[in-house]
């Protein structure tokens, strides 16, 4: 590994995000090399001021910089999860502002970041994360908030999921009411998903549904599930 991978050198890192845009960049992408495969010592000494000097670059100026951190972002999800443990919240409202971002190149970083923590970091806790949120946003928050939900339900036995649905659904429900088409798309999408781990036992959880809303949703389940047999059996 190059010498400035080297846990003595992080130090100089960090002072480096407080430089230039250039030296900011630089730094940052060092420090996606270092989530790849930096000693232990640097993560076990050094996660959590590497994690807030990475978030704070959300805020900067330079778009370029603020896609970088998001990446970066992903790239500590992707490849230490394990230390996120106590920086969830934080990394959540972090990933959010920069999904807020006018910035498209940013957005997406957010957007790809996001993704990776739900896949990454532990379920129980992501979907304790995503209710709030889901609960009280609106507009491009929202929706992706709706998507990330149907990304991570796929990750539970319907055991584990079953329980947690009823804190789930009133938001979900309001949010099947929003002008924005594409958040009711998201919703009925992830109704589907949530049909698909749990099968029958979420039928009556759809009672409450409209009858045209409880229609579509069934059209999107029975295609679904029609693809994924086809690919099974391919």
């Amino acid at each position: 590994l190059p010498a400035w991978s080297d846990v003595r050198y992080v130090p100089n890192l960090l002072k480096n995000m407080q430089q230039g845009s250039s030296q900011r960049r630089d730094s940052l992408q060092k420090m996606i090399l270092l989530s790849r495969g930096a000693d232990v010592a640097v993560w076990n000494t050094y996660f959590g001021q590497v994690l807030i000097g990475v978030i704070g670059t959300v805020k900067d100026p330079d778009p370029s910089v603020r896609e970088l951190g998001l990446l970066c972002v992903k790239e500590m999800l992707s490849h230490q999860s394990f230390h996120f443990a106590e920086f969830v919240n934080i990394t959540v409202t972090n990933i959010l502002e920069g999904y807020r971002d006018e910035n498209k190149d940013v957005a997406h970083a957010a957007e790809e970041s996001f993704e990776q923590l739900v896949l990454s970091l532990n379920r129980f806790r992501c979907l304790e994360v995503l209710r709030p949120i889901i609960a009280t946003e609106d507009g491009k928050v929202l929706q992706v908030s709706i998507r990330m939900l149907s990304k991570l339900v796929m990750r539970f036995s319907k055991e584990d999921l079953l329980p947690r649905v009823s804190e789930l659904l009133p938001g979900l429900y309001e949010a099947f009411k929003h002008p924005n088409a594409d958040v009711r798309k998201a919703v009925v999408f992830c109704l589907v998903d949530m049909y698909l781990v749990m099968g029958d036992d979420f039928s009556p959880y759809l009672a409450e549904l409209s009858t045209s809303q409880l229609k579509l949703v069934t059209i999107y389940i029975n295609r679904t599930a029609k693809i994924r047999t086809e690919q099974q059996t391919a």
